[in-house]
């Protein structure tokens, strides 16, 4: 197994018709494997996985990226083995049975898709805090108090950021929790049930949110 990488499994996948030597057919054979890639007369062709493959890697989706290539036994058997807490090279080997190879090459493909997901996550949450702050502001000067409804808030963020409201109140517990001297959160009343009056954090309905200004 010589070294594969997430972008040379992307770079086929965006070009499957370029298969015209070792390396390429090799890489073209894995794909096949896990079947984001599809062989006939007529040649080589993308797959709906592989499709779905590709748009995970521009959205750095590396749970879905994961799931893929757990399809390969060699990099099954090595993420298994490193998420129960064995980590080094030498010690895979030893646990597996595999070659120091394969386990280096799935070693950093599984790296490549874990700090994928990490970054993503990083750029979506500071992208987060900066609509966050900008909507915040604009929403004080309308409803002309700093107590802004959490649901007028939730709806320009994630019209402007293409979130869902699970990712919103994902992302807003984070703040949160960073910032909890500048928050102030206004429970919701108790007998509220309809979602589209409250925002949920931490288990708990909220109304209104207040941020006091940074120091």
């Amino acid at each position: 197994m010589r070294p594969l990488t997430l972008n040379a499994l992307v770079q086929l996948l965006k070009n499957p018709i370029v298969v015209d030597d070792g390396r390429s057919i090799e890489i073209a054979s894995t794909l096949i494997k896990m079947g984001l890639l599809s062989h006939d007369k007529d040649g080589f062709k993308l797959t709906d996985d592989g499709l779905e493959f590709l748009r995970s890697v521009e959205e750095g989706r590396g749970d879905i990226l994961h799931e893929f290539l757990l399809r390969l036994p060699e990099y099954r058997s090595v993420a298994e083995t490193y998420f129960r807490g064995i980590t080094t090279i030498k010690g895979i080997v030893k646990e597996t049975g595999l070659n120091a190879v394969v386990v280096d090459v799935s070693l950093r493909l599984l790296n490549e898709v874990l700090l994928l997901s990490l970054s993503k996550q990083r750029v979506a949450y500071e992208m987060f805090v900066e609509k966050l702050e900008e909507f915040y502001k604009e929403l004080t000067r309308k409803v002309r108090s700093k107590y802004v409804p959490l649901v007028k808030l939730r709806h320009r963020i994630c019209s402007e950021l293409g979130l869902n409201s699970q990712v919103f109140e994902e992302l807003l517990s984070k703040f949160v929790v960073k910032n909890r001297e500048r928050v102030i959160l206004a429970p919701a009343p108790v007998f509220s049930k309809e979602s589209s009056k409250f925002v949920v954090i931490g288990g708990r309905k909220y109304a209104y949110i207040y941020l006091r200004d940074e120091k």
